[in-house]
């Protein structure tokens, strides 16, 4: 009897084991989340070492090891209560992650190798609404997309990837514009603390 349950326990722990292994992101799935992530106000930069160990750095600070907990969070080798968890979009692609500190969490998008079409901006401009909340995306003549929550301040949006925009200056703020089944844009998402979708009426 006694030797069943050592059996028993033994085999149970392998598996706890194995189970464990194979929850830890393989080489290609770490890869795959390096690169440059835009805060806003910040940019972090993810980079894997030739041991296949993952390094967060926030600006110019020192480089920082990540140590996997679960699922595709890390936590920042000692740094207590500080954690980056990646973020995948509806096509399985890591777009962006999220950066866990002790007193909040500041989300930071991707950014692309590759510029955006400027032949897009222009289609992105017009006037949104949500509630008694109205919105201005304009561009300048420079080329600058801009976003405006009517009654404030411009503020300019720069370009992460697809139809996503960090907001200059704001640390964890992005716009997401949405569009329809014809390509046109119908809306736009504002993430900040909270997200607000608003519809486009011009």
């Amino acid at each position: 009897m006694l030797c069943r349950i050592l059996l028993l326990f033994v085999g149970a722990a392998a598996i706890a084991a194995g189970q464990g292994a194979a929850s830890h992101p393989s080489r290609d799935v770490l890869a795959s989340m390096t690169g440059e992530y835009n805060a806003g106000s910040v940019m972090i930069t993810i980079g894997l070492r030739p041991d296949g160990t993952l390094t967060s750095r926030i600006a110019q600070t020192p480089e920082a090891e990540l140590q996997h907990e679960r699922d595709l969070r890390f936590s920042v080798k000692g740094q207590p209560g500080v954690a980056v968890e990646f973020r995948r979009n509806a096509k399985g692609e890591i777009f962006a992650l999220t950066s866990h500190q002790p007193n909040g969490s500041i989300p930071a998008l991707r950014q692309s190798k590759d510029p955006i079409d400027a032949a897009v901006l222009p289609t992105l401009t017009g006037m949104y609404e949500a509630g008694d909340k109205k919105f201005s995306v304009e561009l300048t003549p420079a080329g600058v997309l801009t976003f405006t929550v009517v009654g404030s301040p411009s503020v300019e949006l720069m370009f992460a990837r697809d139809l996503l925009f960090t907001v200059r200056g704001s640390a964890g703020a992005y716009i997401e514009f949405v569009s329809g089944p014809n390509g046109v844009i119908t809306g736009l998402f504002v993430h900040s603390a909270t997200s607000i979708f608003a519809s486009r009426f011009r």
